[in-house]
């Protein structure tokens, strides 16, 4: 008998174990599906579309907004922010010009004074 505990070895010195202990998997637990009743299903669905279209076609000829206005619109509104980032750029410009005279006036001055 105590030939067989020093042949086998310990589990206590991990230099002396073969092989590492292999861990179960674990099994996944149960799922119970759930679904929707299917007629609550088909009254949401083709329901909310016709409420939006009915809410913009609603809002949209309240406003008297036809089609050819509304491209007028959309045009109009690329148009404006066009000028806008146009008129940004020509401010920016302007500064960098009077950067450049500022920088041209201060260089002029400073060629005034003696070296020491």
């Amino acid at each position: 008998m105590a030939e067989r505990d020093q042949s086998q070895p310990t589990t206590e010195d991990p230099a002396l174990s073969p092989a590492p202990r292999r861990r179960r998997r674990r099994l996944q637990a149960p799922v119970e599906e759930i679904t929707a009743p299917p007629r609550a299903v088909v009254e949401a669905a083709p329901d909310r579309p016709q409420r939006w279209r009915r809410w913009c076609r609603g809002v949209l000829s309240n406003l008297g907004v036809s089609p050819v206005f509304r491209a007028y619109i959309f045009l109009g509104s690329i148009a404006a922010i066009l000028a806008f980032l146009l008129y940004n750029e020509s401010l920016i410009d302007e500064l960098r010009e009077h950067e450049k005279s500022r920088v041209d006036l201060y260089a002029h001055l400073i060629s005034f004074v003696p070296l020491a």
